[in-house]
This record gives structure tokens, sequence and C-alpha cells, in this order.
């Protein structure tokens, strides 16, 4: 029987996100459930499988990994068979530091 990865939200990345969905709710409320829904599948599928997303390439982190979802880059770290979301970012912006 499989088991999900744990799932946890850094404080940063929970920030990050309300104010992505406080950007995204002047947009019409289709395009907001849209990417609701496609963070949610794609963070279902973390839990099964937590190295799909792709090493990131500007930071020399070997767990730290990204997932798209739309727009945005869903940045975690993979370490002791727990994901930790760190940082969700708008593609086109600097990462900075994380």
């Amino acid at each position: 029987m499989d088991t999900a990865t744990p799932v946890i939200w850094k404080d940063e990345a929970k920030e990050d996100l309300r104010d992505i969905l406080h950007y995204l709710s002047r947009s019409p409320s289709a395009y907001v459930e849209n990417w609701s829904d496609e963070l949610t599948k794609k963070l279902k599928l973390l839990e099964s499988f937590p190295e799909m997303g792709r090493k990131v390439p500007e930071k020399e982190l070997s767990h730290l990994r990204e997932v798209l979802v739309g727009n945005y880059r869903l940045l975690y770290i993979y370490f002791h068979d727990m994901i930790t979301i760190i940082a969700v970012r708008h593609q086109a912006s600097q990462l900075g530091k994380l």
C-alpha cells in the first residue's frame, strides 16, 4: 500500500500563496478556480511522486525542486521523506534568497 509523503508549508510560502490568490482574485473566477485546481492536483501528485519536480537550475541545492502551476513555480525541498513547500513565485520573477 502506497503512503503519501507529508507536505508542510513554510510560513513564507503560505504568504506567497495568499498574495497570489489575492492577485488572481482580480481575474475571472474560472481562471482562479482552474489555477487552484491545478495546484491541488500537483500537490496530490507530489505526495505520491516527491521527486517529480525538476531541480531548480539557478540554485545549486540538491534537494531543492520545483513544479509549475500555471505561470508560477512551486518550490519545495524533498528531504528525509518529507516535502517542505518553501515558496511560490511567478516564473518571470527572480528567485532571490530562499
